[in-house]
């Protein structure tokens, strides 16, 4: 068996790794705008861990970074208890243990040290990776069709949302939840 991924925060030398990763076209580029960044704004993305109060996770195998995450906290008061989880890493490892490991990772700080109740989570729909985020208390709350342009297609995407475990602040909607679109029922007329 192999051995596990090392986490470690990522600081400014890293951002070259990083621009290189998410350059590769067998990588999800899991937030916005991620796949127009150059070197240097990799290493403004990463920033410093004071800056907002989450670092950006690197995961390595072998010595070679495969997978990065950060938890972006949300600064307006009103929605200042929730956070993006933004996720870049390789498909071909998509689903293995080193992003595992860096979602259970954030999903621990911001449970347990940075207080955040909500999780918000989004990426192309139609993925394997649904399961995945579901064991670790995640929920399917939306796709939003042609939402991602990917290889001059447009894609849909998926959002998922989780809530701190013990803090439900209403019962959760029904698994099997659909939306009416177009909306049914009289039209209002101006």
């Amino acid at each position: 068996m192999a051995d596990a991924p090392t986490l470690r925060t990522l600081g400014a030398a890293d951002a070259g790794a990083l621009a290189e990763l998410a350059a590769r076209p067998d990588v999800v580029r899991m937030g916005d705008h991620l796949d127009t960044l150059r070197a240097s704004d990799w290493a403004a993305w990463i920033g410093p861990p004071e800056r907002d109060g989450a670092p950006v996770l690197g995961a390595f195998e072998d010595g070679a970074l495969v997978a990065a995450a950060k938890l972006e906290p949300r600064t307006r008061r009103r929605v200042a208890h929730s956070a993006k989880i933004i996720l870049v890493a390789s498909e071909k490892r998509r689903f293995d243990r080193a992003v595992d490991a860096l979602l259970d990772a954030l999903v621990d700080a911001a449970d347990r040290w940075l207080q955040i109740v909500r999780l918000d989570l989004a990426g192309p729909a139609g993925h394997r990776r649904l399961k995945r985020y579901e064991r670790r208390g995640f929920a399917l709350e939306a796709i939003q069709r042609g939402a991602i342009l990917t290889d001059g297609e447009f894609i849909d995407e998926a959002t998922f949302g989780r809530i701190r475990p013990g803090t439900e602040p209403y019962a959760p909607p029904p698994s099997n939840l659909e939306l009416p679109w177009p909306p049914k029922g009289p039209r209002i007329k101006a």
